[in-house]
């Protein structure tokens, strides 16, 4: 169906995207199909998800047709037939990459839009032995920032095993500069690196001034398999902030059945995840107590009748999904919404014709949201306030997926803050095309103050995620946005949407 010549374009539209997201064998010949056909003859999506198939595939035949469209003007294209490649070719750096692979990676590298290259970027740690290649990300590692970051990580993966005195000094220098990125980018790195080098690297990590640097170190080293020492994980466990005390409560609980010393302190970590009201506290919390098998029960039990829902419902999910609870043995308790009557009648007339823009100023320029309140009225009108009282003026774009996603809204600037409340989801007919704005989440119901704007079309988050506005203007802006850059300023304005106001409504 995805290259019947006969079949609607739609068909063969969402066919293809059905190959790409869950790759299987049957479908290789296809995807490889629809990346063979002349790209002026093809849905530009459409050849984006076959590359992104055949690189899950691992497809090595599909080489030559993915250096093509890596060179193409369509973002989608370029990006996902870089990061195929780079899926495709070998890591350890033992053999030299398939020709024209070097060339379009250095070409793509210094490409205007950050995307494309931070994919570029990353296809180079599979460049190994090549000067050019090696120039471009030293260049760039100057530069800092998100493209720096990546660069970094290259390097260091370039360099892991033959040059290892040169990786440490290159991350020593990283973990002592002032530039968050590059802090972030020796986090990521000692993934590749001696356990000796990862050791010393990481203690100065561990100890930095940035909470998002300590909780990314910590979740870093606890992936190795050299054990985080256990001074680190006490030390980590009464730290200030929420999301060291997180990524500790993680990293320990393996460790406690060994290190019994440790469980006073994780039980006091634990217990303070609940008092922000935080999503994304709770949720790692409860998932870090479920991680300790039968010793963390009690303590997701106790959880299961919590006044707040949803903790209540993600502690009933991990009994019965960790612990093998019945799913209808829990007492039915009825859900508060904390709003009154007037509050429910002011949503309505929201949801019947009122309508709002909001303009974000960035360090790229300024792009345009209008709010949809008739599909989220909840969602909409929390945007709303928080908009309208400064909530966002300031805050770091903390996420950028290259051709998916750009993320804000956290006061913490680590994707694990709110606004001390959540909203619940209000899933609708919205798709998430280019331009929509969504709700990021943390599970079910716990949506608060971190959006994401689609880079590009993303079927698989439709009926998943609250959408709840679309970009009127400025995308191109978004498209130049790089992780780690500002919001400067936020302004909202009334913008009719001209649905029928109900009678006696104003």
């Amino acid at each position: 169906m995805a290259t019947d010549p006969a079949a609607p374009a739609e068909v063969r539209r969402a066919a293809v995207y059905s190959l790409s997201r869950r790759p299987k064998k049957e479908g290789q010949a296809a995807l490889r199909a629809v990346l063979q056909r002349k790209e002026s003859e093809e849905d530009p999506d459409a050849l984006a998800w076959a590359a992104r198939g055949i690189g899950l595939l691992n497809d090595a035949g599909a080489i030559a047709d993915l250096v093509r469209l890596s060179t193409s003007e369509k973002v989608s294209v370029a990006v996902q037939s870089l990061l195929a490649l780079e899926k495709l070719l070998p890591s350890s750096g033992e053999a030299e990459a398939p020709s024209g692979v070097g060339s379009v990676a250095i070409a793509r590298a210094r490409d205007p839009v950050p995307g494309v290259a931070v994919a570029a970027l990353r296809l180079l740690a599979r460049v190994p032995g090549d000067p050019a290649a090696r120039e471009v990300l030293e260049e760039t590692l100057l530069r800092r920032g998100w493209r720096g970051q990546t660069a970094l990580v290259s390097l260091t993966r370039l360099d892991a095993g033959t040059a290892t005195e040169r990786a440490e000094k290159r991350l020593s220098d990283a973990a002592s500069s002032d530039s968050l990125e590059l802090k972030l980018g020796a986090c990521e790195s000692m993934e590749f690196v001696p356990d000796g080098v990862a050791e010393a690297v990481g203690a100065r990590l561990l100890t930095d001034g940035a909470p998002r640097v300590r909780a990314a170190a910590l979740s870093s080293l606890s992936k190795r398999k050299a054990p985080v020492p256990e001074e680190r994980l006490r030390a980590a466990l009464r730290d200030s902030s929420p999301s060291v005390r997180a990524a500790a409560l993680e990293a320990a609980a393996p460790r406690l059945p060994s290190a019994p010393a440790l469980v006073p302190l994780w039980d006091e970590a634990f217990a303070r995840s609940f008092d922000a009201s935080e999503p994304d506290d709770v949720v790692t919390a409860l998932d870090a107590a479920a991680a300790r098998g039968e010793a963390g029960r009690r303590l997701v039990a106790a959880r299961t009748e919590d006044s707040d829902a949803v903790v209540r419902e993600k502690a009933r999910r991990l009994m019965v999904e960790n612990y093998g609870t019945p799913a209808g043995s829990f007492r039915r308790i009825p859900v508060k919404s904390g709003r009154t009557l007037d509050e429910y009648r002011e949503l309505a007339r929201k949801a019947s014709g009122f309508g709002a823009e909001v303009e974000f100023r960035t360090t790229r320029g300024a792009f345009t949201v209008k709010l949809d309140f008739g599909e989220a009225p909840l969602t909409a009108s929390s945007f709303h306030t928080l908009a309208g009282r400064g909530f966002f003026d300031g805050l770091l774009v903390h996420r950028v997926v290259p051709d998916f996603v750009v993320q804000t809204g956290d006061p913490r600037g680590d994707g694990t803050g709110g606004p001390g409340y959540s909203v619940r989801d209000e899933l609708n007919p919205l798709r998430y095309v280019r331009g929509a704005v969504g709700m990021a989440l943390s599970g079910p119901d716990t949506g608060g103050s971190q959006w994401f704007v689609a880079l590009s079309p993303q079927p698989h988050l439709d009926g998943g995620y609250t959408a709840f506005g679309r970009v009127t203007a400025g995308m191109e802006v978004l498209d130049r946005v790089e992780q780690d850059d500002r919001l400067l300023s936020v302004s909202v304005r009334p913008k009719p949407d001209g649905r029928p106001h109900p009678a006696g409504a104003r």
